[in-house]
């Protein structure tokens, strides 16, 4: 069931109906867009002087950009995801062109970095892993810091799909488990 928060601010975002399309349309809602992304890309990279996101539509969205994103810096990647994958990971690789993504186990419903290890060992490159941050079904985080770790030795890029648990970020409880 929705929290009582939610349901309020549903109904203050269905009467306002802001547009946005372009800042004249919306003026408030597109400035407060645009602290929400400064103050989330300045949580995930500290240390950048001037770090950048963007708000999508929805994690289907996101994971597509991703791909895409990956597709036009290396070409067409091999995607490395879990069996607790969200499905439009696998959607977004076969609309792209790209090869159908590799699986590894994820007992306990998060990626198995040692199945992992073995599976970034034995594929060429370019590779991007997708890990999750949040299913959808029970909310389970992969081991983020240990899968960022494999990638940066085996030279694989990392997409982590927080479209359900990113906003731990700005929890001073659940963040580390981000």
């Amino acid at each position: 069931p929705p929290l009582a928060l939610a349901a309020a601010a549903d109904l203050a975002a269905s009467a306002l109906n802001p547009s946005m399309d372009s800042w004249d349309q919306a003026p408030a809602a597109s400035a407060l867009e645009a602290d929400l992304t400064t103050a989330l890309a300045a949580e995930i990279y500290p240390h950048t002087p001037s770090p950048d996101a963007v708000i999508t539509t929805g994690g289907t969205e996101a994971n597509q950009l991703a791909l895409l994103l990956a597709r036009e810096r290396h070409g067409p990647v091999q995607t490395v995801c879990a069996t607790n994958t969200h499905h439009s990971v696998a959607r977004a690789a076969w609309l792209l062109g790209l090869p159908e993504p590799v699986t590894v186990p994820a007992p306990d419903d998060t990626m198995d970095p040692a199945a992992l290890a073995q599976t970034l060992t034995r594929l060429d490159r370019p590779l991007l892993v997708v890990a999750t941050a949040g299913t959808t079904d029970t909310g389970a985080i992969d081991p983020l810091d240990t899968i960022a770790d494999l990638c940066a030795t085996h030279g694989a890029e990392l997409h982590i799909d927080a479209a359900y648990g990113g906003p731990l970020l700005f929890s001073p409880t659940h963040r580390p488990l981000l």
